[in-house]
C-alpha cells in the first residue's frame, strides 16, 4: 500500500503564508493521503476527500473545517461529476475573491459556505440559462421639459430545477424620439425601478421600453412601449375646477379658472371640470403661442399635488373666444375607435369663434385672430345631432366633432 503526500515547499525551500481552500480531494484508494505545507502562516480550510483509504491529514499552521465523506456526497461520481448533492457541514466563510465556486456560483448564498470545490444549489444545478420574466406596467411622465420618469414593475428570475437562479442584476432602458419612431437607443442601465431620464428636448415625444437581464447574462422579453411629451420650454401654470390659490404654480396651488390674463409662452394644464366662458384677449408677442392642454396620465406637468382622478376625465367649456392671434388649444385625447364619442375629448366646448379686435363677427375686415391651433376638441353638443348656425361670424363651429 502506497502513501500519497501533497507536499508544498521544499525542505530548503519554505513558503510562508500558503492558504488552501474549497478543494475536492477523491480516488485516492492507496494508502493515505497527507496535505502538508512546509512553511509558517499556512491555513488549510473547507476541502472535501471521498473515496480515499483514509481521511486525509493537512498539515499546515491551522487547519480547520475539512471534512471526509464516507458516502458520496456527488451527483454521479462514477461519471465525474464532482458536483454536491445535497448541502455539507458549514464551512468556514470567506469573502471574495473566494466566494465563488468553479461554476461562478456564490457561495454562502442560501446561509450555508459548502465545504469542496462546488456550492450546492438547489440539487447541484447547473448554470442560469433561463431568461428573466418580461417588465410590466411600464408608465412614463414627464416631470420637467429635460426629463422623464420610467417606471415598471419588477421583473423575476425563475427558478428552474437543475440550474442556479442568479437573480436580476440591471434593466436596459431604451428610448425613441417621436410617436411613430421604431429605432430604439439604449439611455440607462439602471438596477431598480425608476429610471428618470434627462438631458431632453422641451415639448417633445419619446417612447420608451425595457428589458430585464440576470446576472448569467440572460435577458428578458421587451416591455411594452410607452411614451410621453416633455413639458413646454415655458412657465407652467395648473387649472382645476375648485383650486383655491392665485399663483397656478402646481397642482396644489391650482386656480380654479383662466386667469383673466395669460402669459405669452406658457402652457396652462387644465384638469377635469366646467370652467364656464373664456375670451382669449392676450396681446401677440412675435409668433409665441398661449398653450391651454388637457392634462392626462402620461402628460400633466409637474408631480407636486398630483392626483390621477384630475386627468382622467373632461374639461368643458362654454364658448372659446378669440380677439388675438397665435393660441394652441389641445384636448391631447379623445377616443380613436369613435369619433363621434363627444365624452372622450379632453376638451369640450359649446362653441368656438374668433373675432375682429372690435368684438365684431361680420365678415367685412381683418380677423385679428389668426394662428389658432385645435386639437383634440370637440365643439358643440354631446349628442350626434350639431346645432346649425345661419348667421354671419367670420369663424364659428357650431358642432365639428373635432378640429385637430
Amino acid at each position: 500500500m502506497q502513501d500519497a503526500i501533497i507536499v508544498i515547499g521544499g525542505s530548503n525551500d519554505n513558503v510562508p503564508g500558503v492558504e488552501i481552500y474549497n478543494n475536492t480531494l477523491a480516488g485516492f484508494k492507496e494508502g493515505n493521503l497527507a496535505v502538508l505545507v512546509r512553511g509558517s502562516g499556512s491555513v488549510c480550510r473547507n476541502n472535501l476527500s471521498y473515496d480515499t483509504a483514509r481521511s486525509v491529514a493537512y498539515s499546515c499552521s491551522s487547519s480547520s473545517n475539512n471534512i471526509h465523506s464516507n458516502i458520496s456526497p456527488f451527483v454521479n461520481y462514477s461519471g465525474g461529476d464532482f458536483r454536491l448533492s445535497g448541502a455539507t457541514a458549514a464551512g468556514y466563510s470567506l469573502g471574495s475573491p473566494y466566494n465563488a465556486d468553479l461554476l461562478s456560483n456564490t457561495r454562502g448564498a442560501d446561509g450555508t459556505w459548502d465545504i469542496g470545490a462546488y456550492e450546492y444549489t438547489s440539487g447541484s444545478s447547473t448554470p442560469d440559462t433561463t431568461s428573466p420574466t418580461s417588465p410590466t406596467g411600464l408608465a412614463a411622465n414627464a416631470t420637467s421639459q429635460s426629463s422623464i420618469t420610467v417606471s415598471w414593475t419588477a421583473s423575476t428570475d425563475p427558478i428552474v430545477a437543475g440550474q442556479t437562479t442568479s437573480g436580476i442584476s440591471n434593466y436596459i432602458v431604451e428610448r425613441c424620439q417621436g410617436s411613430g419612431c421604431s429605432t430604439f437607443t439604449q439611455v440607462g442601465t439602471p438596477t431598480t425601478s425608476p429610471f428618470v431620464d434627462s438631458g431632453l428636448t422641451p415639448n417633445t415625444f419619446y417612447n420608451y421600453h425595457v428589458r430585464a437581464t440576470d446576472a448569467a447574462g440572460n435577458l428578458s422579453g421587451w416591455s411594452n412601449v410607452v411614451g410621453a411629451t416633455t413639458q413646454s420650454g415655458g412657465v407652467n401654470y395648473y387649472i382645476r375646477d375648485g383650486g383655491t390659490s392665485s399663483t397656478c404654480t402646481d397642482w396644489t396651488n391650482a386656480c380654479d379658472s383662466l386667469p383673466s390674463t395669460l402669459v405669452r409662452g406658457a402652457t396652462y394644464y387644465i384638469a377635469d371640470g366646467s370652467y364656464g366662458s373664456y375670451t382669449f384677449d392676450d396681446d401677440a408677442s412675435g409668433t409665441t403661442p398661449i398653450t391651454i392642454k388637457k392634462c392626462i396620465a402620461s402628460d400633466h406637468g409637474t408631480g407636486t399635488g398630483y392626483s390621477a382622478d384630475y386627468c382622467d376625465g373632461q374639461a368643458v367649456f362654454g364658448g372659446l373666444y378669440f380677439t388675438r392671434p397665435y393660441y394652441v388649444i389641445d384636448g391631447a385625447t379623445r377616443n380613436e375607435s369613435n369619433w363621434k364619442d363627444a365624452g372622450a375629448y379632453g376638451i369640450r366646448a359649446t362653441e368656438v369663434r374668433a373675432s375682429r379686435l372690435d368684438g365684431g363677427h361680420s365678415p367685412s375686415g381683418e380677423c385679428s385672430a389668426d394662428n389658432l391651433s385645435f386639437s383634440y376638441l370637440h365643439v358643440g353638443n354631446t349628442g350626434t345631432t350639431y346645432a346649425t348656425y345661419t348667421g354671419s361670424r367670420s369663424f364659428y363651429l357650431g358642432g365639428f366633432g373635432a378640429v385637430r
